[in-house]
């Protein structure tokens, strides 16, 4: 059915969901096609997997299992983006991996522009933070490696958005005039004022940092 697409696709075929899993750890791909019963693994628990492991791919069900069971699982565990069944036509299997690729290029566009938006950012609040607090933006570098580290250790997933929040969870600092930061920093007399824009910092920081606003709009 696909035999037309070979000089414009790059197709790989699997005879398992084992074979398979093993062919997405050595490449990249932008979209998987699975059968819903087959030996060993059977289609939503192998879409599940590559979902955990492999979120960008975009994932597709073929199968001759028509029931809604079926299709609602395969919908709600393995987040499928089409199902279709057997037989399917040759034109609507090449129209589907069509906008399965499409899908793909879509998702990728959208975090790697969210991730030079992010890290453009955070470059400039960071050289505002060491300019303002030069000691305060040596601790949030402290921060930032134990975090990462933590995080590695943990294998979590997406670490890098805890990374930068905890690189920038101090930024609210840039607010306050250098005199007043000096005076909190050795516990020294503030007037209510200066007190209120202190106690307000972590407030200003989770305003203004690109990464709260992407977990508030998530």
């Amino acid at each position: 059915m696909l035999f037309k697409q070979r000089k414009i696709w790059q197709l790989r075929f699997a005879l398992s969901a084992a074979e398979g899993l093993e062919m997405m750890a050595e490449k990249t791909f932008d979209v998987v096609v699975s059968d819903m019963r087959m030996p060993g693994m059977d289609g939503i628990e192998l879409l599940t997997q590559v979902k955990d492991k492999y979120p960008d791919t975009v994932r597709m069900m073929l199968t001759g299992n028509t029931d809604l069971e079926t299709a609602i699982a395969a919908v709600n565990a393995g987040n499928v983006f089409r199902f279709l069944t057997k037989p399917c036509e040759p034109e609507m299997l090449v129209a589907m991996l069509e906008a399965g690729i499409e899908q793909h290029r879509l998702v990728t566009a959208e975090r790697e522009l969210l991730t030079q938006t992010l890290s453009g950012s955070v470059k400039l609040l960071t050289e505002v933070l060491s300019m303002a607090d030069p000691q305060r933006f040596g601790q949030a570098l402290w921060l930032r490696d134990s975090v990462r580290t933590i995080a590695h250790n943990l294998k979590i997933q997406h670490s890098w958005e805890i990374v930068l929040a905890a690189m920038l969870g101090d930024i609210g600092c840039i607010t306050l005039p250098p005199a007043v930061i000096s005076r909190a920093r050795e516990g020294g007399q503030l007037s209510p004022e200066e007190a209120d824009m202190v106690v307000r910092v972590p407030q200003i920081g989770y305003d203004y940092s690109p990464v709260s606003k992407r977990w508030t709009a998530n």
